[in-house]
């Protein structure tokens, strides 16, 4: 059963490692298990710890209350959406498939290189350029974005020819793949985009925890989901979420920025921001 809330907020829960966040998110989904709670309980972890944390569960649970919970990470949750709304017409690309039409692309351009004249033909530079996109994907700079960041560029600048032809590679990659493969890469990215039309978490009660940092595709689905669900708690490591004496030295710098993005995602889209939750050890 679906059910909306008009709450629709965002709770930081924070602390240093070992101070009992996880502990604490584990146990509130056993009492909302309990009071059967008729709300979608999703909790949403690194790729790397599902598996863990659903055995975690399980054993703060007790009762076999996961059935009523979804432990997903933001590529198992892709997937979900995708089941409801459609988006899995095209099959995944393969590592290695990848790797192919990256090296074809080379082989085709290398008349056109100037700065990657010399090592498109290395070994690891297709493996190299692959991981770039891989990369240029997660921070949602398409080709197009790309060009505009080049065309900003002077002519005598040394990184514009660089940049172009990195384009060049990338612009042929997406081109080639649309006709009949999708790139796992591209999965949060559309996945973000067809939550507004998914049903699935709905006034769902979501907590996002042993996450570092977000990517950028990781964020828009995340201000996808405080559009949607009842509220959603995210745990962040760090002793304090306020500080304006920030050095180099300081560990905790990257997680506060965290919480500053998550701040901003909730004002640009009118959601409550609770009164943070503070462990301390």
């Amino acid at each position: 059963m679906q059910i909306t809330g008009k709450l629709m907020s965002l709770r930081i829960v924070y602390g240093r490692a070992g101070s009992g966040k996880t502990h604490f998110i584990l146990n509130e989904i056993k009492s909302r298990i309990e009071e059967n709670s008729k709300r979608t309980l999703v909790l949403l972890v690194p790729e790397q710890f599902s598996f863990q944390t659903e055995k975690n569960l399980v054993s703060v649970t007790k009762t076999g209350g996961i059935l009523k919970t979804e432990v997903l990470s933001f590529q198992r949750m892709a997937y979900r959406v995708f089941n409801e709304t459609g988006g899995i017409t095209y099959p995944h690309i393969h590592p290695a498939g990848k790797s192919m039409i990256i090296y074809q692309i080379l082989n085709k351009m290398r008349e056109r290189f100037k700065v990657f004249a010399g090592t498109c033909e290395r070994e690891g530079f297709v493996n190299t350029i692959s991981t770039l996109i891989t990369e240029l994907k997660r921070y949602n700079v398409t080709p197009e974005k790309l060009q505009d960041a080049i065309d900003a560029l002077d002519e005598d600048v040394p990184l514009r020819q660089k940049l172009t032809e990195i384009n060049l590679v990338y612009g042929e990659f997406e081109s080639l793949i649309e006709k009949r493969y999708r790139d796992s890469d591209d999965d949060l990215t559309l996945a973000a985009k067809k939550i507004g039309a998914s049903s699935l978490y709905n006034g769902a009660e979501i907590w996002i925890d042993g996450f570092v940092s977000f990517t950028p595709q990781e964020y828009k689905i995340i201000g996808e989901l405080l559009k949607k669900a009842f509220r959603v708690t995210v745990s962040l490591c760090t002793d304090t979420l306020e500080n304006s004496a920030e050095t180099k030295a300081d560990v905790f710098a990257p997680v506060r920025n965290v919480y500053r993005k998550l701040k901003r995602l909730a004002t640009e889209n009118g959601i409550v921001m609770e009164d943070p939750i503070f462990f301390g050890e």
